[in-house]
């Protein structure tokens, strides 16, 4: 072997031994990566099934509806005379007793009005007083010439009772006679007078009745000075303030309580409105409260009269009133696209912590099934239109069992056939994982993976490149 030859196998020789030590090194690599894979825990998976059992129980068909609590029975108070607040004797939440006095005005027109009618009453009255007068004049008059015609009447037979060949019969026979004529014309002068005196009084008596009721309207209308409470109940409306000009009007009841807007809106009600009705002062009946609710137009159809309700407050927790449907509004109201329709319940019985205008909700039940047996709405399946329940029997075994059903709520599903009380359905499946070796060899594995594995941190393999 010549110089330059032998340098040349020394470096071969390195070369060879550096890829056998690489060699070694990748196959304990790929046996240590075997070895984990064999001995790393193998999981295995088991299925098991949620079930629910079949029970009777009463399902309900609920549709929900918010709103808000209304007056039913209301009065608006208005004055019978205008004029000015002269006293207030209520004030705003106060309670109040039919009788009681809510304010009094001040009116010099009512007292103008009272001094005229007085006036007038005292003119007819001497009026009549003075037709009286006349008439008994007349009357008077009249029997005077009745008298004046007996008497020439008894004058004239007197005279043609005496004999004939009486010195002057003749001329005082004709006296006597012109005295009769002039007495009778007397009498029905005197009738025609006592006529015209009696009309005179019938005209005076009713200008007096005229004026009487005219004075007694003027004395009431003082008495309307003062305004009292036609019901019993809570003001709920007081726009006046003494010096407050406020004008007649008539008191009205407001059996309907709110308008529809109220509940569709979920602002405002008859007590709110009664408010800007100027001198109008609202008395409600607390012990009327009801509630109106906007139902949505996709469930108002199956809202009907007399239907029964469960309703909350939302100030008024852990308390829930029994409520039955009393109308349905005809017309709806539109808000952001939705049409609501309002619904008005009656409720069972009315809570001092109650008021108007706080947010109610009603569940309403369009649909009652009593003694109905039920499964979870997750149990029924369908297969080409046939529904059907997973029955697991006895021994753990499943069985698909065809069923007809009937109403149902959000959860729950009644069944009408194929299934007896207390089967046991299938509602859903569940998974989970577990591992086949025991907890020494996992250990040990999982060590020696940390440790030595990829990624551990361990010691790469001797022999590489650069020893």
């Amino acid at each position: 072997m010549n110089a330059e030859a032998a340098p040349r196998t020394a470096a071969r020789k390195r070369t060879s031994r550096w890829m056998i030590a690489v060699a070694v090194g990748l196959a304990v690599v790929v046996a240590a990566t075997a070895a984990f894979a064999l001995l790393r825990p193998k999981a295995s998976t088991t299925s098991s099934y949620a079930t629910a059992t079949a029970e009777r129980t009463t399902l309900q068909v609920l549709v929900s509806g918010t709103g808000t609590a209304v007056v039913a029975d209301a009065v608006t108070v208005n004055p019978q005379i205008s004029g000015t607040v002269e006293k207030l004797y209520v004030s705003l939440g106060e309670t109040v007793t039919a009788g009681d006095r809510l304010y009094t005005i001040s009116s010099d027109d009512v007292e103008t009005q009272r001094l005229q009618a007085k006036a007038s009453l005292l003119q007819s009255k001497q009026s009549l007083s003075s037709a009286k007068s006349s008439k008994t004049r007349a009357s008077n008059d009249l029997y005077a010439a009745n008298t004046a015609k007996i008497q020439a009447q008894q004058n004239l037979d007197d005279l043609r009772s005496q004999p004939a060949t009486t010195p002057g019969l003749a001329d005082k026979i004709e006296i006597a006679e012109r005295q009769l004529t002039s007495a009778k014309k007397g009498v029905t002068s005197a009738k025609t007078a006592v006529t015209t005196a009696q009309i005179g009084v019938d005209a005076a008596s009713a200008s007096y009745s005229s004026s009487q009721e005219s004075y007694n309207a003027a004395v009431d209308s003082t008495n309307d000075t003062v305004v009292t409470a036609p019901i019993d109940g809570v003001i709920t409306a007081m726009p006046l303030s003494v010096g407050s000009d406020v004008s007649a009007g008539s008191t009205s009841s407001s059996p309907s309580g709110s308008s529809s807007s109220s509940a569709a809106g979920a602002t405002g009600s008859s007590t709110s409105s009664a408010s800007d009705s100027g001198s109008s002062i609202t008395i409600s009946d607390m012990g009327s409260l009801e509630v109106e609710v906007a139902v949505s137009e996709a469930d108002i159809t199956t809202v009907a009269i007399d239907q029964t309700a469960t309703v909350t407050f939302d100030a008024v927790s852990n308390l829930t009133f029994e409520g039955v449907v009393k109308s349905i509004s005809p017309n709806g109201t539109s808000s952001s696209g939705v049409v609501n329709y309002t619904v008005r319940l009656t409720l069972d019985s009315v809570e001092a912590r109650l008021k108007p205008d706080m947010t109610a909700t009603a569940d309403i039940a369009t649909v009652v099934a009593k003694d109905a047996l039920v499964v979870p709405s997750t149990a029924v399946k369908s297969n080409n239109g046939e529904k059907y329940v997973v029955v697991v029997g006895a021994g753990g075994q499943t069985s698909n069992k065809t069923v007809t059903t009937g109403i149902s709520d959000d959860s729950s599903v009644q069944i009408l056939t194929g299934l007896s009380d207390g089967a046991v359905v299938v509602t859903g499946s569940t998974s989970s994982a577990t591992s086949s070796s025991s907890s020494s060899s996992s250990s040990s594995r999982s060590g020696g993976f940390m440790m030595g594995g990829p990624g551990a941190g361990g010691t790469p393999p001797s022999g590489g490149p650069g020893n």
